[in-house]
């Protein structure tokens, strides 16, 4: 672990006051060049999700631009996108470039001579889990490759340059700042001990009593819900919501303070349920938590 990491460290707050704890680099690189910054974000300490946070910036004629990069940012073509680390031992490190991923351009185009470019960034934040972040923290970073579309672009660090080798070690001393005790992981049972025998729409209500887990957008969600009043309690990474619940047909309703919420069941099996969740548009997995 690096002995300072306040010098490695930088605190935000996000719009609704939550603590933000960023680890890595800020945008690095020549004016005309490409530009990038990685960093690995803590939420209220790890409790509310820990994200790799990428910034990527380059330069093109508008025409090039145009057509490469903002043809790109379709969401047929964003399905195939990613980012992949690859580390001095030869592990690579995956990341799918998620839907809301943004693309900005620079107010002001930079000239060069008589070629006048314009600048992007490509913006995007993805999940991490322990493993991971113990993988940047063995492993020195060798090289990134972004995936946007059809276009395939990389940046290969040469330790050899006083300039890479620098940023390379800034990086792993900054992500080993991350205390992987801050990681909460879900007590989930083991696959090999999941009863996964389909249960029948009459027995949804008395099956679905129990504690369920699920991990939505990198944060750990646990869901109580006790035959007693129908009582719901949902621990939303540091956040707790409490309510009441009921199973009509095959739907689960929700009642809280914030509103009723009516989510389909798509698959229920006696560890493992299936539930489409209204309120962020996806199907979301949960098995049963010790």
């Amino acid at each position: 672990m690096a002995q300072n990491c306040e010098e490695y460290r930088t605190t935000s707050k996000s719009d609704v006051g939550d603590l933000i704890e960023s680890y890595g680099s800020a945008l690095t690189g020549a004016l005309n060049s490409i530009r990038f910054s990685i960093n690995i974000s803590q939420v209220n300490q790890g409790s509310g999700g820990t994200f790799l946070i990428l910034n990527y910036s380059d330069r093109h004629e508008p025409t090039f631009y145009e057509e490469n990069i903002k043809g790109n940012f379709t969401s047929d073509k964003l399905k195939k996108s990613y980012v992949a680390v690859e580390f001095e031992n030869g592990e690579i490190l995956s990341f799918e470039i998620p839907s809301e991923c943004s693309l900005r351009e620079t107010p002001e185009s930079a000239t060069f001579g008589d070629a006048k470019y314009t600048r992007y960034n490509i913006f995007f934040m993805h999940p991490v889990t322990k493993k991971e972040v113990s993988i940047f923290q063995q492993h020195k970073i060798k090289k990134l490759v972004y995936q946007f579309g059809d276009k395939s672009t990389s940046k290969e660090f040469d330790t050899s340059r006083k300039r890479d080798l620098r940023v390379v070690e800034y990086l792993h001393d900054a992500f080993n700042c991350i205390d992987l005790d801050s990681f909460y992981e879900l007590k989930v049972k083991p696959s090999s001990d999941l009863n996964l025998e389909k249960v029948s729409l009459e027995e949804y209500e008395g099956v679905i009593i129990g504690a369920w887990g699920a991990t939505i957008k990198g944060v750990a969600i646990e869901m109580h819900l006790d035959s007693a009043n129908n009582a719901l309690f949902v621990l939303n990474g540091d956040k707790e919501v409490k309510g009441t619940y009921k199973i009509s047909g095959s739907n689960f309703i929700f009642f809280g303070e914030a509103g009723n919420q009516i989510s389909p069941i798509k698959t229920f099996l006696n560890d493992m349920l299936v539930i489409e969740d209204t309120s962020i548009k996806s199907d979301v997995t949960y098995t049963r938590i010790k």
